[in-house]
């Protein structure tokens, strides 16, 4: 199935929102927790986070089709 421009800029904003919203969660939890978060734990939300934009960033320059 082939996508159109415009749902790929889409599917390219909602990666980046969702790479947002993860590493601002991993960030404020950081922050307010009063149990320390597990180095891995961190670690994985920070792969994930970085995961996100990557895609957004490959999908919205248009290298994906």
């Amino acid at each position: 199935m082939q996508l159109t421009t415009k749902q790929l800029e889409n599917i390219s904003k909602i990666l980046m929102n969702v790479g947002t919203l993860s590493f601002g969660a991993l960030v404020i939890g950081k922050f307010i927790s009063t149990v320390i978060i597990p180095w891995y734990l961190f670690l994985c939300g920070l792969v994930f986070s970085i995961t996100m934009f990557f895609w957004a960033i490959i999908i919205d320059k248009g290298e994906i089709k």
